[in-house]
């Protein structure tokens, strides 16, 4: 037997085995579940099902007294109103749904892929299923943690027929010809999914009804499609650069070849659409695209900036991380509450005061250890040994007290531009390398705080303690402020950093598709709380015997499901990213 074919039925037996072993896991096969774990689950289901009706409880008071509703009050509100149960609990048109359903000739729905069931039944009860026209592809679907279920077009399009002489359950028209790409990626495309996207996988088949077939002129500069492979096993710059820098410098150094940084000639030309002519390629035709920038990005902005490679990043995790903005964002949480060690050490050495590391370490040293910092500060204001670090530390103080006394009876946008205008920010950070950026970041600021209070003023929540709130969350929750919108780069001649879910809908001449070497998120069926859409709770409960963390039967079935549907939800990601 040849070593190829003995090596292929070893794995497969070791792979067989091993998914044997996976199924004592399963606690259906334990006899002393139900005695063992089921009250348990039962108990800690209950108490949190009542915990969740008191939040909504709560939060629905909280929205009535500001008057203000969130989009899936908007959702749940209109199904209530068009929908009524029947005698087998099924959704029924309301007779509201049947005067609205007279008043539609036809019904068009477009991205019909990201659709959700609350929608879907919205849908169904204002059309009479015979006029509505939608339009969607399930292989663009990938907003899974928006509660969309591609499922439901997919239902939808097996039904349909191709056939215009048969069409009781919908005609189906498939459109194949892509306007945006050209032969070369499509080619690739086609190549790669027909052979990975199937049915049993991801719900469709990549066959010849989904093959992509250009739809643009072919006059223009050929595509080809590189890939580039980079060995981590190799020792060169092992122990200066990590994984993710080597490959921002190898994206890095590809630029560079591509617009001719070094050697004074560009690699090719693009055709631009508004001079209706070909040019020389340029930094603002290329894109860099991940699947989640939040964590990478600044290593990537870090390296191409020091290879001299002008980039902007589109997406989470630079703006917080800019080191102008962390100066002023810890001197509003300062000025917010001035026992906030850590911020005020930040604040005291940031451009704004210029307190080195030694003098902190004065400031420490004086002040009693069971003291806090700000403590020790205001100690050695008023009886340190150095005087001009106690004259400063004077001065300081006296800065940070007028400031918190306008915050607390002016509004924050004004106070940020007083902080602009007395320390001289703006025009300092303008003399620092990527000054017009950095710039930039701090006008957004006093931008978002100018949006921030005309949201809450209406309901005198403005302030710079909830403002500080505000902007945590968003920290906590991996979220960002984009310094502009996906699409307005044109005049910039840099590179774009962006998530491929932004990216979506849009063109480049050139784009990278990086960090596809990192593993797939496993966080929405890993939780200690797993849910699905028929209002199933699974959850990992402490077994009283053990002591233990032990999984549901219920959770262990949802991770199951949701497993599967984000090895989907990937796949998709990955054909939007390459078209």
């Amino acid at each position: 037997m040849p070593d190829s074919i003995a090596e292929l039925i070893k794995d497969t037996a070791k792979k067989a085995a091993d998914n044997f072993k996976q199924l004592r896991e399963l606690v259906i096969l334990n006899p002393d579940y139900l005695n063992r774990v089921g009250g348990a689950v039962s108990s800690q289901a209950y108490a949190l099902i009542e915990m969740v009706r008191k939040f909504r409880q709560l939060y629905g008071k909280a929205k009535t007294t500001l008057g203000c509703l969130d989009f899936s009050d908007l959702e749940r509100y209109a199904l209530k109103l068009l929908t009524q149960e029947d005698d087998n609990g099924d959704l029924t048109a309301s007779p509201t749904a049947l005067i609205v359903r007279d008043k539609y000739k036809h019904i068009f729905v477009d991205e019909y892929q990201d659709i959700n069931p609350v929608q879907e039944a919205i849908l169904n009860a204002i059309s009479s299923q015979q006029n509505v026209f939608v339009v969607g592809d399930i292989k663009q679907s990938i907003y899974a943690f928006r509660g969309t279920d591609p499922g439901i077009f997919a239902e939808r399009l097996k039904l349909a027929s191709a056939d215009s002489d048969d069409y009781d359950n919908g005609l189906r028209v498939d459109l194949t010809a892509n306007w945006r790409s050209e032969k070369g990626i499509l080619d690739f495309v086609n190549k790669v999914f027909a052979r990975i996207m199937t049915d049993s996988f991801a719900k469709i088949d990549y066959d010849q009804s989904s093959l992509l077939m250009p739809g643009i002129d072919q006059n223009h500069q050929s595509c080809c499609v590189e890939m580039h492979i980079l060995d981590q096993d190799i020792d060169e710059d092992k122990s200066i650069y990590t994984s993710r820098q080597k490959q921002a410098m190898m994206i890095a150094r590809r630029i560079r070849q591509i617009v001719g940084a070094d050697s004074g000639k560009v690699e090719f030309e693009i055709f631009d659409k508004e001079l209706g002519q070909k040019r020389n390629v340029e930094y603002r035709d290329i894109v860099i695209l991940m699947r989640s920038p939040s964590v990478a990005v600044n290593d990537y902005v870090e390296m191409l900036r020091s290879m001299n490679v002008p980039v902007i990043c589109e997406t989470g995790g630079e703006y917080f991380d800019a080191s102008e903005i962390r100066d002023c964002l810890c001197l509003l949480k300062v000025l917010d509450n001035p026992q906030r060690d850590i911020e005020l050490a930040g604040v005291l050495r940031s451009p704004f005061f210029k307190i080195n590391d030694n003098d902190l370490a004065k400031i420490r040293i004086h002040s009693d250890s069971n003291k806090s910092f700000y403590e020790g500060v205001v100690g050695y204001s008023q009886d340190g040994p150095d005087e001009n670090l106690k004259m400063k530390l004077q001065q300081v103080l006296h800065k940070l007290k007028n400031w918190r006394k306008l915050a607390r009876g002016g509004n924050i946008a004004d106070l940020i531009w007083l902080i602009y205008r007395q320390t001289g920010a703006l025009s300092y950070v303008l003399a620092l390398r990527h000054g017009q950026h950095r710039n930039s970041n701090l006008l957004r600021l006093h931008d978002r705080a100018i949006q921030f209070e005309g949201f809450a003023s209406s309901s005198r929540l403005a302030s710079l303690g909830r403002f500080v709130e505000f902007i945590e969350k968003l920290q906590q929750t991996g979220q960002d402020w984009n310094r502009t919108s996906a699409g307005g780069r044109a005049s910039e001649n840099t590179v774009r950093i962006m998530s491929v879910h932004t990216s979506k809908g849009l063109e480049f001449d050139v784009v990278f598709l990086a960090e596809l070497n990192k593993n797939f998120s496993s966080k929405s069926f890993t939780g200690d709380c797993l849910t699905d859409a028929d209002n199933t709770l699974g959850l990992r409960i402490i077994e009283k015997c053990s002591n233990s963390k032990v999984t549901s039967l219920a959770y262990q079935v949802i991770a199951e499901e949701q497993r599967a549907k984000s090895m989907e939800e990937e796949m998709r990601v990955l054909s939007v990213a390459q078209t």
